[in-house]
């Protein structure tokens, strides 16, 4: 299985095999029965990464809460298809257009923060942060409510 890593990893030219890795194959029969946690009611998730860990349907299988992912279809950084698509199988997603990126679920910066970090506030012309954020919590906030998440 050939494996487009995320971008954090820019010189990463390994093939990871997922079916065949003795170290691999050994974590998930390890730790194949702790991915339950009944105390999590349900999940919400922005960006989600990673995606390609999730290799086998097998290893989610005991989840049972329910899920709402949200991801822009521009991003670069956590590829939608390699990751929050990846996901999907366990969950509904929402998709905002290719015009939202990776970063856009982080607060808006400061001007410190943008001389820190210069690309993490930048959004492609156009898009209001804000208004995806003000999106995205009633996504979330709709989300829950309609489950009745309550703590127990």
């Amino acid at each position: 299985m050939v494996l487009e890593l995320p971008s954090e990893f820019p010189k990463a030219d390994e093939i990871i095999d997922f079916e065949n890795d003795s170290a691999i194959v050994s974590s998930y029969k390890k730790y194949k029965d702790q991915v339950k946690d009944d105390r999590i009611k349900a999940f919400f998730t922005m960006a989600p990464a990673i995606g390609f860990g999730f290799h086998n349907s097998e290893q989610t299988n005991k989840i049972t809460a329910p899920i709402l992912i949200v991801a822009g279809k521009g991003d670069s950084v956590a590829l939608v298809k390699s990751n929050a698509e990846v996901y999907y199988r366990l969950s509904k997603i929402h998709l905002f257009d290719e015009n939202i990126g990776h970063y856009i679920f982080l607060n808006e910066a400061t001007e410190f923060g943008k001389k820190m970090v210069p690309v993490i506030p930048i959004d492609k012309p156009g898009v209001d942060r804000k208004k995806i954020h003000q999106e995205t919590s009633k996504l979330a906030l709709e989300f829950f409510k309609t489950r009745k998440i309550e703590n127990n």
